[in-house]
């Protein structure tokens, strides 16, 4: 995708997301890194974002309840558009050892740039 096109069009993508998001894409350059982003996904085709995308809608091959790690983080803003809230507290729920916490004034994409201090040292620790 030309990077100039992508420019013209983040306005008109921007208003579908929630506020939280456009607030993320509003800053230049994180809006920069999205599109920079969104262009590598694409870069040798759309096989790939394809198959990312099937996996959304097809049984994984194991149970969420069968992941054994001790620790299991999940972080969810609860305006997400993309993945509805109420599967990732169904995962939450399903994950033994999960933590998770959902932010009520976030979504997709604010999630991590407004807590990733936190998201971080929780990783980190």
């Amino acid at each position: 995708m030309d990077e100039e096109k992508v420019e013209k069009l983040m306005p008109e993508m921007m208003q579908k997301l929630p506020e939280p998001d456009r607030r993320v894409l509003d800053k230049s350059e994180l809006r920069r890194l999205f599109i920079e982003d969104s262009r590598e996904s694409f870069r040798q085709g759309t096989k790939g974002p394809t198959y990312e995308c099937r996996l959304y809608v097809q049984p994984w091959g194991f149970r969420l309840e069968y992941i054994t790690f001790d620790k299991i983080y999940l972080w969810q803003g609860e305006l997400d558009v993309n993945v509805p809230v109420s599967v990732g507290r169904a995962m939450a729920e399903a994950i033994p050892n999960c933590k998770a916490k959902f932010y009520p004034s976030d979504a997709h994409l604010s999630t991590l740039f407004n807590h990733m201090k936190e998201i971080m040292e929780a990783l980190l620790s």
